[in-house]
């Protein structure tokens, strides 16, 4: 991101015929979380560790969010994460996670003409397949 206004300001001395300008990269820091409340950073020759350095890893994070709305949403999702505990309704996506995607292409199929259902393994007492019917793992038979 910083090599950008650099880059455009070359563009641009090359369009009208000006010098160029050389992109010198100077190192700002570190920033790493190590879970909820806990970072390391090494910012401007500062070590920081613990919630500081976890609070300047979000605040750097943050501020590479694109447009003052998608920075809000950000915010407010994490005040409300701090507010409330982890939603444990999300997490049994986590065993099936192609389920909502089935379910909203209609009702566990591709939902088009001539295309394989979803990927599943034969469960007990299903039916075996029709000849012609393609394996429901999506692929033909050689």
């Amino acid at each position: 991101m910083r090599q950008a206004k650099i880059l455009a300001d070359n563009v641009l001395a090359a369009i009208d015929g000006r010098s160029l300008t050389e992109y010198r990269h100077a190192y700002a820091g570190s920033v790493a979380s190590l879970g909820l409340h806990k970072g390391v950073a090494h910012v401007y020759g500062r070590k920081l560790k613990g919630y500081p350095a976890w609070l300047m890893h979000r605040t750097y994070h943050l501020s590479r969010v694109p447009t003052f709305n998608r920075k809000a949403r950000v915010l407010a999702e994490w005040a409300l994460s701090g507010l409330f505990k982890r939603e444990i309704v999300s997490l049994g996506s986590l065993e099936h996670p192609r389920a909502e995607f089935e379910l909203a292409a209609g009702g566990g199929g591709s939902g088009a003409p001539g295309l394989p259902g979803p990927s599943r393994p034969k469960g007990p007492g299903e039916p075996p397949r029709d000849a012609g019917e393609p394996p429901r793992d999506g692929r033909r038979d050689s």
